[in-house]
C-alpha cells in the first residue's frame, strides 16, 4: 500500500471526512501548519459541533479520484478565529492508501433517480459511466464532495438496483446548468458487486461485437 505524509498529500481547502468512534462528519482543511500538524473547520453533527476530546485520537478520510486515503490523528487544541470553530490536529500516521482505482470503467448512458433524503422525491439523472466501484452521472444537481445520497438504476429488465454513494467531484458543464458527479457506492453487497460485475461484463461483449 503506498503511504506519504499528510502534508505531501493534502490541499487547503480540500474537504475531508472525519471518523470519531462510530460517528462520521465531512469538513474542510484550512491550514497545513508543518509536516504533521493541521488545521480543520470544527466538524459538525446533526446541526451540532462535534465534540473532541483533549488528546482524542480520530481517523481523517481523504477521497480522490485515484484512491482513498486514511491516517490517524490526535487532537492538540480547539479555538476561534474571527469567529470560526477549529480544530488543530496532529497526524500520527501517514497516510495510506487503502483503495484504489482498478475496476473497468463501462460508458454507458443510464436512466437513474436520485433520492437526496429518505422519502423525498427521486430527480432524474443520467449516467456517462459505471464501474463495480462507482459511477459519474449528469445531472442538475450541484454536489459538494462527500455529500452522500441514493441512486437507483435499471440496469436489466427486471433489475432495478439500488446503490447508497458518496460523492468524490462535483464539475459544472461549461455555462450550463448541469453538472458531472463523480461518485463511490458505500457498502455495496457482494451479491450486488456481482450482479453489477456481470452486467459490466455483458455490455462489454455487446459493445465489442457492435464497434466491429
Amino acid at each position: 500500500m503506498s503511504k506519504m505524509r499528510f502534508s505531501e498529500l493534502a490541499c487547503l481547502g480540500e474537504a475531508v471526512e472525519i471518523r470519531i468512534g462510530r460517528i462520521s462528519a465531512k469538513t474542510t482543511i484550512q491550514d497545513i501548519l508543518d509536516g504533521e500538524r493541521f488545521v480543520i473547520l470544527q466538524p459538525t453533527h446533526r446541526l451540532a459541533l462535534l465534540s473532541v476530546g483533549d488528546d482524542e485520537y480520530v481517523r481523517i478520510f481523504l477521497i480522490r479520484e485515484n484512491g482513498i486515503f486514511r491516517l490517524d490523528a490526535v487532537l492538540e487544541a480547539r479555538y476561534r478565529e474571527n469567529g470560526v470553530a477549529l480544530c488543530r490536529f496532529r497526524a500520527v500516521s501517514e497516510a495510506e492508501r487503502i483503495q484504489r482505482r482498478y475496476s473497468y470503467r463501462l460508458h454507458i448512458v443510464l436512466d437513474a433517480k436520485l433520492y437526496l433524503q429518505k422519502g423525498a422525491k427521486p430527480l432524474n439523472a443520467k449516467t456517462i459511466n459505471i464501474s463495480e466501484n462507482g459511477l459519474c452521472l449528469v445531472s442538475s444537481i450541484k454536489f459538494e464532495p462527500l455529500d452522500k445520497f441514493t441512486i437507483k438504476l435499471k440496469l436489466e429488465e427486471g433489475y432495478d438496483a439500488v446503490f447508497d454513494v458518496q460523492v468524490i467531484r462535483c464539475k459544472r458543464i461549461n455555462e450550463d446548468t448541469l453538472y458531472t458527479t463523480g461518485a463511490r457506492f458505500l457498502n455495496i453487497s457482494t451479491r450486488e458487486q456481482a450482479r453489477l460485475s456481470r452486467f459490466i461484463m455483458k455490455q462489454q461483449i455487446l459493445q465489442r461485437k457492435l464497434s466491429k
